[in-house]
């Protein structure tokens, strides 16, 4: 069957995920801020709403992959008498999914023995995934100009795998480390 899923819904659920994501860069960088001047009231209060923000996100979507799953609207859109308003057009030319980084980063992993700084992860990352990446991927974050989108997305897709328990949750700070579970989910996936 032929999926008669608009796009632009796809699109959008993209572009909000993204502005999402730049509030809880907001937050982390206040964060960081409120550390560097020893306040660590103000310092905490942005971990919260860092966290509240994240939860948000990761419902967020959780709705876009139920959108995935629709196969057809009730009603064909191209022949409906009341079609739907659009504010303007969306943008085109949205990043790279973030399944599409997780097996990237389980490998890198493994390759690395298991568990790696931040840094050596998302540089094997970005190396393995250098032909997918997309032009809009490689653009500068405006909330953050100094980090690539990409890294930025692989970042989100690293919580989600810690999540799905694929990597482990509360491994020592800037260390990404893979799961009994993320081994066994990379060696059925390939």
């Amino acid at each position: 069957m032929t999926k008669t899923i608009p796009n632009d819904v796809d699109t959008a659920f993209e572009i909000l995920l993204e502005e999402i994501e730049g509030i809880v860069a907001t937050y982390i960088r206040e964060n960081q801020a409120a550390c560097q001047a020893r306040d660590f009231q103000t310092a905490r209060k942005m971990i919260e709403r860092a966290e509240l923000i994240t939860a948000f996100r990761q419902k967020v979507d959780a709705v876009r992959k139920e959108w995935e799953t629709l196969e057809e609207l009730p009603y064909d859109p191209r022949t409906s008498t009341t079609a739907p308003t659009h504010l303007g057009r969306l943008p085109r030319g949205v990043r790279t999914r973030e399944e599409a980084f997780y097996v990237p980063i389980l490998q890198a992993l493994v390759d690395l023995g298991g568990a790696a700084p931040v840094r050596e992860v998302l540089e094997k990352v970005g190396s393995h995934m250098n032909d997918i990446l997309n032009e809009f991927d490689r653009q500068f974050l405006p909330s953050d100009p100094d980090e690539p989108r990409w890294r930025n997305t692989a970042k989100w897709a690293r919580n989600t795998l810690v999540q799905d328990k694929r990597l482990v949750y509360g491994s020592r700070y800037g260390i990404w480390e893979i799961s009994q579970e993320g081994r066994d989910w990379l060696r059925n996936y390939g």
